[in-house]
Order: C-alpha cells, then structure tokens, then sequence
C-alpha cells in the first residue's frame, strides 16, 4: 500500500459524519462520556493540585484549588517569585495579592462573572428553556486533525461568549475557546482519567490573547466529594501591615510636584532617593528596569501584560525597603519595567518607579492638587468630614472606576488614573458612540506599552460626581490597539487634567472615591498652541517627535526629525522638555524664534502661537 493511499485512509476515518443537529444533543452525549450527567452533578466538591508553569517565562510553581459546588472555591497559585490567592465565600469574590492585601472584587464584571459560574455549576446551559444561556451549533472545525462538533454558548448577562470542541469520535472535549470583549483565552484538554467514575483532564494548556500568555496545568492529583470546612473558602481575617508611619495614623501634606500633569513624590530605597509617580492606573507597583539592576534585584520571569497603547514585558522584582516622608515600607514584590528611558525622552524627567495599587490600597489617600500635598490615612482610623460628594469605585484589575459624563450623553464606567495627564476614551467606546471622526488634533501619546497616536477633540463639558468641568479636551485613540485604551468594559480612563480641578480622596478600603472642588476648580489650565511635540534623541538632543498638520508649527514648516537648538536664544537641551513646553503653551498671538538642525542645514523658523482647538 502506497505511502499516499495510506495517509488517504487515515483522513478518510478522522472524517466521522457528524449526525447530530441539536447542541443540547451535544452536549448530553458528551456528559454521558464521561461518566453521566447524575455523577457530574453528584460531585459537590473537588480538591486537586498539580504544577503549573508559565510557558517562555521560566517561571513555573504549584497550584491547589478547592471547590464546593456551585459558587465557593479557593485557587493558591505559588511560582516563589509570585504568590497570589484568589476565592469566593459564596457571598463575594476575594483576592490576596503578591504583597498579601485582601480585596473584595465587587465591580460589576466580577459579579456578572459570578453569577454566570454558578449558573454553569447548576448546569442550567444545559437546559433549552434557560433565561439566560443560549446554545448553538457552529460549523464543524478539526482540532489536531480530528473531526470536532462546536456547540457555541451565550448569555443576556454580559457578552462573553463560550465555543467548546467536542472530538466527533467519542465526544471528548479537547477544546474551549471563550470571548471576552477585550480578551480570547483557548484552553486545550488532554489525559483524561477517571476519578470516581467521571473523566477529568488532567493536563491543560492556556493561551491568552492578545498578550499571548501561555500556560500549562498538570495535575498531579484530583478528588472529589471530601469534605471541605467552610473556612476555607473565606479571605484571611487579616494580614501584618508591611508598612508604618513616623507618627500616629497618618502621613500628612506630604509635598508632591506636579509635572507635565504627573504627581511626583521623593522615595529613598537603600538611602538613595529618587522620583516616583504616583499612579492609582497601575495594577501593581513598578521599579524602572534599569534602577533595579542598578540597585542589584534579582529579576525573575518575561511575562507579559498591558500598557497604555499595547502590551508591555516585564519580570518580577523583590524591592527591599524603601520609605518616603512619614511612612516606612518593608519589602515589596514589585514588577520591573523598562519605563525610565520612555519618560526621559519623552517628558524630561527621572522616574524610577510607579506607585501603584500595592501602595496606595494600604491607605486613603488625599491629594490636593492645588496645594500640591498628599496625605496618607490608615484607614481603620480615617473618618471624613468634609462636604465632598462620594462616589462608589469598585477596584477593576485593581484600578478604581468610577462613573462620570461627556457632554451629559457619553457616560458609564471610567477608569480613575491620576498616572494618566489626560482625559481619554477607549477606542470601543468612541468607536461604537461615532466619535472616531470628531475634528481635532492628531498627535502621539505614551504610556507603559510605548508609543501611539491619538486624536484631541474639544467636547462642552465633563461632570464628575456632580461638579462640571467647561469645555475639557478628551483624548480618542485613532487605532484599537492592545493596551488598557482598548478595553470596552468601560467609558474611559479621566486624567489628572480634569483631575487638578479637585480634592480627590482615594479609600481602597471602602472602594470609594470622595471628590471635592479645589482651589484650582474654575481655573483654565494652558494648553499646547503649537503643534509642536519635542522629545530628547538618544543622545541628549531635542528633537521634533511630531509636527500635527494644520497647526502653527505645520505652517512654519517644522519637520519630524528636525533638532531643536535655541528657542527664543535659550539653550533647548539646557532648557529641559518641560520648560520648553510652557513656551509653547504661552498665549495666543506669542511668538518664538526656533534655531534648528535639520540635516547638513542650519534654520531658523519663527512660531507664531494661536489655539488650535
């Protein structure tokens, strides 16, 4: 028999015709191969444990989950460089970060999640008459050239839809793909083993996208129907402060700078001090790449995870104890990104670090802008007094949302982010709302995952908890992108410029966020009217990184690339970004002499200011 014939063959008998036109069918012969519906259903609770590792990262570690039919479970997950805890009492889901914070997760994803498990634990997709899942039947697809059924599933509670892959020989499931609006995760199964008459795939292999995270779970044992104390399924009572401040409860009107619209604060790790920015956007605190090698941290793992405009690597890092005015940290695991050359390019400054949820959840924290002060609260002993309007904030991937309006019709859930210097829409918002088109000024931001283009369009008003803000500029991401601005869960992110307006007290605690009106409230802050983006080149120069078409710096002729040398007879790269900035932020009608390089030539351009929006 010919190499060909064979291999024909073989196709030919992966080819099953598949019969049946009913996904409840489906699924009810996939239940009785594994061992039957009624045995299913008869395991109450589960415990198994196994190895799990993190594929390309080198980083691999334990894994133990509990689980007590239909809402309670407990997963620990201990990679030695990352331990993280995560539960649900059956009341509430709980998680217990690296650095050992309990949080409730109470924002409105996380409880629609929660509620469409139960569900599925009741096996309620399984019914046709369901109000609340429905099932289909997809167009068969092979998985490892093997002839599968796929039977679709979705719900009226979120639009999160779920594709399983049943083997059309024996009905196993070898595959599920499950759509979320800003995430795809395809999970593959494979050794099965029978445990108490029900097959379990012991070994399963997670890919998620668009971070492109890749797992693999093997488990090394599995049980089912042991007794489990409810105490397991219930957050720590409590966790050992990892911090104390210098005096009593609180760290008061700690002094902060505020530039190019970032807050600033002086932190000393092993008696060196160095600027941080302070950034409630930040899922995880972060230490510049370059400043842990400098301080000699071991880094461990080349994971993945979002920035700003795209995905963003970095590594885990263990921080020893750094302090800033009135509070003393211990050690800290931290994550490292290589975020230091990006803010010196593109802003001016040294940053060593983000201060974020793994710092700020310890506290309420209060920043006056105006003021530029910052005090931190322990919050068993903070008691507010004020006259400020309080808003609920449940913490998303540890990021506070908030609701807050756009011209009183573009509102929802926005990501609060005072490390963001701007106010802006996710693309799925101003995409699905027609905003993609709005006249404006194109130019390029930066965030985490580097660099992107944005449109800023002037819109009539933004009201947050109550108070109104005239005429702001929003920031509308020109592409889709992979980053945190592509997320269509919520609205937005609102920045520090509508931010500087307010008092803003941050209670993680509570999950709560109280706005005051600020000093600065009706104040209208100076705005770009240039056109002109100037970065530093690698080698120290100022350069032009943009130049947005109909704006002064266009008609002046400036080009992408050009080195800046004097502005007005001032040394630009004496000078620094931010100083440069305020030049160009003068009133309208202002005009700037530039000396320029711009190849082997020598100009001189004369910008003359007007608003541009």
């Amino acid at each position: 028999m010919t190499r060909l014939l064979v291999l024909f063959l073989a196709a030919l008998a992966q080819a099953v015709p598949l019969k049946l036109t009913d996904p409840y069918a489906v699924m009810q012969r996939y239940y009785q191969a594994i061992g039957g519906l009624d045995r299913c259903k008869a395991e109450t609770t589960s415990y198994y444990e196994g190895t799990l590792t993190i594929k390309g990262a080198g980083i691999s570690g334990m894994l133990k989950e509990w689980h007590h039919s239909p809402d309670r479970y407990r997963q620990e997950v201990d990679l030695t460089v990352f331990r993280q805890t995560t539960g649900d009492n059956g009341q509430y889901a709980w998680e217990v970060d690296a650095n050992g914070k309990v949080q409730s997760r109470l924002d409105p994803q996380s409880l629609d999640d929660r509620r469409l498990s139960a569900l599925v634990a009741r096996y309620d997709h399984l019914n046709p008459a369901s109000s609340v899942f429905k099932l289909t039947l997809g167009d068969a697809a092979r998985v490892d050239d093997t002839q599968c059924y796929v039977v679709r599933r979705v719900n009226n509670i979120n639009r999160d839809t779920t594709a399983d892959y049943f083997r059309a020989t024996d009905f196993q499931l070898v595959k599920t793909v499950e759509i979320e609006p800003d995430m795809k995760q395809t999970t593959t199964y494979g050794d099965y083993r029978d445990v108490n008459g029900v097959k379990h795939p012991f070994e399963q292999h997670v890919e998620e996208q668009p971070i492109g995270q890749r797992q693999t779970v093997k488990l090394t044992s599995y049980e089912v129907n042991r007794p489990i104390a409810d105490s397991v399924f219930e957050p720590p009572a409590g966790t050992a402060a990892d911090f104390k401040f210098a005096r009593g409860f609180s760290a008061e009107d700690v002094p902060f700078q505020l530039v190019e619209n970032h807050i600033h604060l002086p932190v000393t790790v092993n008696g060196r001090k160095r600027s941080w920015i302070l950034d409630c956007g930040a899922g995880k605190s972060v230490v510049d790449l370059g400043y842990a090698r400098e301080l000699g941290l071991g880094l461990s793992g080349e994971l993945t995870g979002q920035g700003a405009g795209s995905t963003v690597g970095y590594s885990f890092a263990s921080l020893p104890g750094f302090n800033l005015p009135g509070i003393e940290f211990g050690p800290q695991t931290v994550i490292a990104i290589d975020i230091s050359p990006l803010v010196r390019r593109l802003v001016g400054t040294d940053v060593a670090g983000i201060l974020g949820y793994d710092f700020l959840s310890r506290f309420v924290t209060r920043i006056d802008y105006a003021r530029k002060t910052i005090s931190f609260y322990l919050p068993d002993s903070f008691r507010y007094s004020g006259g400020g309007r309080e808003l609920p904030a449940p913490l998303e991937d540890n990021v506070p949302t908030l609701p807050a309006t756009v011209d009183g019709k573009y509102g929802g859930r926005w990501r609060l982010d005072v490390g963001a210097t701007s106010t802006s829409f996710h693309y799925p918002f101003a995409q699905q709302n027609g905003l993609l088109d709005r006249p404006g000024v194109i130019t390029m931001a930066a965030g985490a995952g580097g660099m992107f283009h944005t449109r800023l369009v002037r819109f009539d008003s933004a009201s947050l908890a109550g108070f109104t803000v005239r005429r702001p500029i929003v920031d509308i991401p020109l592409d889709a992108g992979a980053g945190a601005l592509a997320s269509s869960e919520l609205v937005g992110n609102v920045g520090n410029d509508i931010l500087r307006r307010f008092v803003l007290y941050l209670d993680y605690a509570k999950q709560r966020v109280i706005v005051e009106k600020g000093r600065d409230f009706g104040r209208e802050f100076p705005r770009d009217h240039s056109g002109l983006g100037l970065a530093f080149s690698d080698s120290g120069e100022v350069i032009v990184a943009y130049v947005a078409d109909g704006t002064p710096a266009y008609e002046a002729g400036f080009l992408a690339g050009d080195v800046v040398r004097t502005v007005d007879g001032k040394q630009a790269q004496r000078a620094g970004l931010p100083a440069l900035r305020e030049f160009m932020r003068q009133k309208p009608g202002t005009k700037h002499t530039i000396a320029l390089r711009r190849g082997n030539a020598e100009l001189r351009l004369v910008l003359k200011l007007r608003d541009i929006y």
